[in-house]
């Protein structure tokens, strides 16, 4: 029988690496979002939705593969390195067409300092993601998230550090200051990833590899095409607001959005626990495993879950005035839709990881394909007669269809049903008990 208590302690960990997310978030909002002067903050937001599509297309592209084939003891060493060139290629090669119609991009956006940040700022910014990022997936590959941990501490710590600082001083006024502290942050937490991973580089060697790179690329095309799609998804509702209403209106409905990320923690969580560990499972032919496995996460996650979603609908407005006073006044609405929205998060995100664990990228990459589509014309169309909270209207009709999509699809693939999802409470109890166990 398949024991989820038995992952625990490594879990709690991953857990703890996503919980940095939540703090970096909370110190955000009090730095980044009141104190930068509007105009600013949504430029830094159109820079960012950027950097995420370029650093989340080109790392999709490879590195699912390589966490899912170092999954097990008898891996390729030939893989590591050449994920690291194909991810090199993609970066500079998806990034090339920003640079190049850079003006074009922000007249179009209605915001002119964004082009300075894209020739300058963002592609040094990119360099450290690129890096930190292949160093948290070999860790994740290797299952290791007391490492990921560590490495994200100092990505975060030295972050909000400095924004700290900056805010004291009086000098936090620029997005391009942000930007180049994250870039600093990502440097010098890629070394301490270096330094982790040193046991997966040694059983590795520097060859090109044609072969190892075809077999990277066939499971990567659907894979960025899922990922590229929910990347594109999650960040289209800012571009379309700009295209319509200006900076100005991504500013306030981003106000909303920056604590809808807190959300966004539970797909992250899943990538660095459930996609190895399932890839582990699937590739043994352990199905009962992985059924159990979805199965008690997906309950044990919505028994948490929705009281906490209801409570934060019904207390959304005072804390909206608490956080930002009457600058971002009427904002909290888009917030208690955007929340709605993520009551579906957990059961895309635990269908989506494991199917990638299964070997089935390309269902993946229909579901996303569909809930772009849905959210982009429901967006601009909704967009253009209600304002911002039209877009978040859109948000939720995406994200209804691609978990109709991709629940009928995990169906296909594991013997799970509502009812197997729903005795798993029983589970909950004993899970409890062990805890103090697993915490010692």
């Amino acid at each position: 029988m398949f024991r989820v208590d038995k992952y625990i302690d490594k879990g709690l960990w991953a857990a703890g690496s996503q919980l940095l997310y939540l703090v970096y978030g909370i110190i955000a909002i009090f730095l980044v979002v009141k104190v930068l002067p509007q105009e600013e903050f949504g430029s830094y937001i159109l820079s960012q939705g950027i950097v995420q599509f370029v650093a989340m297309t080109s790392s999709s592209m490879v590195y699912n593969y390589m966490v899912r084939e170092l999954s097990v003891d008898d891996w390729d060493p030939l893989l590591p390195f050449n994920s690291f060139v194909l991810s090199l290629a993609f970066h500079i090669v998806i990034f090339a067409p920003f640079i190049y119609f850079s003006d074009q991009i922000s007249n179009a956006l209605n915001t002119p300092s964004l082009a300075p940040l894209l020739l300058r700022a963002i592609p040094i910014q990119l360099g450290g993601l690129f890096l930190i990022n292949f160093f948290r997936r070999l860790i994740i590959s290797s299952r290791d998230p007391i490492k990921l941990f560590a490495v994200n501490g100092v990505y975060f710590l030295m972050l909000s550090s400095g924004l700290l600082y900056l805010n004291i001083t009086g000098e936090l006024t620029t997005a391009k200051q942000v930007i180049y502290l994250a870039a600093a942050s990502g440097f010098v937490s890629a070394i301490f990833g270096w330094l982790f991973i040193q046991n997966v580089l040694k059983g590795s060697r520097a060859i090109l590899s044609l072969v190892q790179q075809k077999r990277i690329l066939n499971f990567g095309k659907y894979v960025v095409g899922a990922s590229s799609a929910n990347t594109i998804a999650n960040s289209i509702d800012s571009y379309v607001i700009a295209y319509i209403l200006g900076p100005l209106q991504v500013a306030f409905y981003n106000s909303a959005k920056v604590l809808f990320r807190f959300y966004q923690t539970i797909s992250q969580l899943m990538d660095i626990t459930v996609f190895p560990y399932g890839s582990k499972l699937a590739k043994e032919g352990r199905i009962n495993e992985l059924t159990a496995l979805y199965e008690k996460i997906l309950c044990f996650i919505y028994v948490v879950l929705l009281p906490v979603n209801v409570v934060a609908v019904i207390f959304m407005k005072p804390l909206f005035e608490f956080i930002y006073g009457d600058r971002y006044e009427g904002a909290y609405i888009i917030m208690q839709l955007l929340i709605v929205s993520a009551t579906f998060a957990p059961a895309v995100s635990l269908s989506a990881y494991l199917t990638f664990a299964m070997g089935k990228p390309k269902t993946v990459f229909t579901a996303r394909i569909v809930q772009l589509v849905v959210t982009l014309t429901a967006g601009i169309l909704l967009t253009k007669h209600m304002g911002a909270l039209g877009m978040a209207w859109a948000v939720i009709g995406g994200m209804v269809i691609q978990v109709y999509f991709l629940t009928l699809k995990m169906k296909s693939l594991l013997p799970v049903t509502l009812k197997g999802v729903l005795m798993r409470v029983k589970d909950i109890v004993p899970f409890i008990r062990n805890l103090p166990r697993l915490l010692n």
